[in-house]
Protein backbone atom coordinates (compact mmCIF):
# COMPACT_ATOMS: atom_id res chain seq x y z
CA UNK A 1 0.00 0.00 0.00
CA UNK A 2 1.17 3.46 -0.84
CA UNK A 3 2.44 5.78 1.89
CA UNK A 4 -0.19 8.36 2.95
CA UNK A 5 2.28 11.21 2.36
CA UNK A 6 3.02 10.05 -1.18
CA UNK A 7 -0.73 9.77 -1.84
CA UNK A 8 -1.22 13.33 -0.56
CA UNK A 9 1.63 14.77 -2.64
CA UNK A 10 0.31 13.08 -5.79
CA UNK A 11 -3.19 14.46 -5.15
CA UNK A 12 -1.88 17.96 -4.39
CA UNK A 13 0.13 17.91 -7.62
CA UNK A 14 -2.84 16.64 -9.63
CA UNK A 15 -5.13 19.32 -8.20
CA UNK A 16 -2.56 22.03 -8.93
CA UNK A 17 -2.06 20.89 -12.53
CA UNK A 18 -5.81 20.64 -13.11
CA UNK A 19 -6.22 24.14 -11.70
CA UNK A 20 -3.47 25.45 -13.99
CA UNK A 21 -5.16 23.84 -16.98
CA UNK A 22 -8.63 25.23 -16.40
CA UNK A 23 -8.02 28.54 -14.66
CA UNK A 24 -7.85 31.75 -16.67
CA UNK A 25 -7.24 34.10 -13.76
CA UNK A 26 -3.58 35.13 -13.60
CA UNK A 27 -3.60 35.18 -9.79
CA UNK A 28 -5.08 31.70 -9.58
CA UNK A 29 -2.51 30.48 -12.09
CA UNK A 30 0.25 31.79 -9.81
CA UNK A 31 -1.34 30.09 -6.81
CA UNK A 32 -1.63 26.76 -8.63
CA UNK A 33 2.00 27.04 -9.74
CA UNK A 34 2.98 27.66 -6.09
CA UNK A 35 1.01 24.58 -5.02
CA UNK A 36 2.73 22.50 -7.70
CA UNK A 37 6.14 23.75 -6.51
CA UNK A 38 5.24 22.90 -2.91
CA UNK A 39 4.25 19.39 -4.01
CA UNK A 40 7.67 18.98 -5.64
CA UNK A 41 9.40 20.18 -2.48
CA UNK A 42 7.36 17.82 -0.31
CA UNK A 43 8.16 14.88 -2.57
CA UNK A 44 11.87 15.71 -2.53
CA UNK A 45 11.77 15.87 1.26
CA UNK A 46 9.77 12.65 1.52
CA UNK A 47 12.24 10.85 -0.75
CA UNK A 48 15.24 12.47 0.97
CA UNK A 49 16.32 13.47 -2.53
CA UNK A 50 17.46 16.81 -3.97
CA UNK A 51 14.67 18.69 -5.75
CA UNK A 52 16.68 18.69 -9.00
CA UNK A 53 16.56 14.88 -9.05
CA UNK A 54 12.75 14.77 -9.13
CA UNK A 55 11.62 18.00 -10.78
CA UNK A 56 11.36 16.35 -14.23
CA UNK A 57 8.68 14.04 -12.81
CA UNK A 58 6.42 17.09 -12.61
CA UNK A 59 6.99 18.54 -16.07
CA UNK A 60 3.74 18.87 -18.05
CA UNK A 61 5.29 17.11 -21.05
CA UNK A 62 6.17 14.13 -18.81
CA UNK A 63 2.85 13.77 -16.99
CA UNK A 64 0.72 15.24 -19.81
CA UNK A 65 -0.13 18.36 -17.77
CA UNK A 66 -3.70 19.49 -17.57
CA UNK A 67 -6.06 17.12 -15.88
CA UNK A 68 -3.85 14.48 -14.31
CA UNK A 69 -5.25 10.96 -14.77
CA UNK A 70 -3.76 7.49 -14.25
CA UNK A 71 -1.91 5.80 -17.07
CA UNK A 72 -2.80 2.29 -18.27
CA UNK A 73 -0.36 -0.63 -18.15
CA UNK A 74 -1.37 -3.82 -19.98
CA UNK A 75 -0.04 -7.32 -19.27
CA UNK A 76 -0.64 -10.57 -21.14
CA UNK A 77 -0.74 -13.98 -19.48
CA UNK A 78 0.40 -16.77 -21.79
CA UNK A 79 0.08 -20.35 -20.55
CA UNK A 80 1.83 -23.36 -22.08
CA UNK A 81 1.81 -26.78 -20.42
CA UNK A 82 0.78 -25.28 -17.06
CA UNK A 83 3.67 -22.80 -17.23
CA UNK A 84 3.38 -19.04 -17.59
CA UNK A 85 5.52 -16.95 -19.92
CA UNK A 86 7.74 -14.34 -18.27
CA UNK A 87 10.07 -11.85 -19.94
CA UNK A 88 13.04 -9.98 -18.53
CA UNK A 89 12.30 -6.26 -18.14
CA UNK A 90 14.89 -4.02 -19.83
CA UNK A 91 14.48 -1.26 -17.27
CA UNK A 92 15.34 -3.29 -14.14
CA UNK A 93 16.29 -6.81 -15.28
CA UNK A 94 13.46 -8.40 -13.29
CA UNK A 95 11.07 -11.04 -14.64
CA UNK A 96 7.52 -10.00 -15.46
CA UNK A 97 4.50 -10.80 -17.58
CA UNK A 98 4.98 -9.24 -21.04
CA UNK A 99 3.40 -5.82 -21.28
CA UNK A 100 3.81 -2.09 -20.88
CA UNK A 101 2.03 1.24 -21.13
CA UNK A 102 -0.91 1.30 -23.52
CA UNK A 103 -0.59 3.30 -26.73
CA UNK A 104 -3.25 5.72 -27.93
CA UNK A 105 -5.54 4.51 -30.68
CA UNK A 106 -5.41 0.82 -29.73
CA UNK A 107 -7.84 -1.09 -27.55
CA UNK A 108 -6.62 -2.74 -24.36
CA UNK A 109 -6.67 -6.10 -26.16
CA UNK A 110 -4.72 -4.74 -29.15
CA UNK A 111 -2.17 -3.14 -26.84
CA UNK A 112 -1.72 -6.41 -24.95
CA UNK A 113 -1.25 -8.37 -28.18
CA UNK A 114 1.27 -5.79 -29.43
CA UNK A 115 3.26 -5.85 -26.18
CA UNK A 116 3.44 -9.66 -26.06
CA UNK A 117 4.67 -9.72 -29.66
CA UNK A 118 7.28 -6.98 -29.05
CA UNK A 119 8.61 -8.54 -25.85
CA UNK A 120 8.25 -12.28 -26.49
CA UNK A 121 8.11 -12.57 -30.28
CA UNK A 122 4.88 -14.54 -30.35
CA UNK A 123 1.57 -13.68 -31.96
CA UNK A 124 -1.33 -13.92 -29.53
CA UNK A 125 -5.00 -13.10 -29.32
CA UNK A 126 -6.29 -11.51 -26.12
CA UNK A 127 -9.23 -13.61 -24.99
CA UNK A 128 -10.47 -11.73 -21.94
CA UNK A 129 -9.58 -9.31 -19.20
CA UNK A 130 -9.22 -11.09 -15.87
CA UNK A 131 -7.93 -8.44 -13.45
CA UNK A 132 -7.48 -4.71 -12.98
CA UNK A 133 -5.11 -3.49 -10.29
CA UNK A 134 -4.45 0.03 -9.03
CA UNK A 135 -0.69 0.34 -8.60
CA UNK A 136 -0.97 2.58 -5.54
CA UNK A 137 -3.11 -0.02 -3.73
CA UNK A 138 -0.78 -2.96 -4.29
CA UNK A 139 2.63 -4.17 -3.26
CA UNK A 140 4.47 -2.09 -5.85
CA UNK A 141 7.43 0.22 -5.40
CA UNK A 142 6.15 3.70 -4.41
CA UNK A 143 6.06 6.01 -7.41
CA UNK A 144 4.84 9.53 -8.22
CA UNK A 145 3.03 8.17 -11.28
CA UNK A 146 -0.37 6.59 -10.88
CA UNK A 147 -1.63 3.84 -13.13
CA UNK A 148 -3.91 0.87 -13.50
CA UNK A 149 -2.59 -2.52 -14.55
CA UNK A 150 -4.88 -4.51 -16.84
CA UNK A 151 -4.18 -8.26 -16.96
CA UNK A 152 -5.56 -10.29 -19.88
CA UNK A 153 -5.45 -13.97 -20.74
CA UNK A 154 -4.03 -14.42 -24.22
CA UNK A 155 -4.02 -17.41 -26.54
CA UNK A 156 -0.87 -18.20 -28.44
CA UNK A 157 -1.39 -18.16 -32.20
CA UNK A 158 2.16 -18.73 -33.51
CA UNK A 159 5.77 -17.57 -33.32
CA UNK A 160 6.80 -14.55 -35.35
CA UNK A 161 8.51 -16.64 -38.05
Amino acid sequence: MENIWLQAVKRIHAIAETGREFSHNEYDLERYQDISTLAQQLLASLANTPLTAIENLFRPDVDDGGYITPKIDVRGVVFKDKRVLLVKEKIDGLWSLPGGYADLGLSAAENTEKEVFEEAGIIVKASHLYAVRHKAKGEYTPDIRDFYKLFSYVKRCRSKK
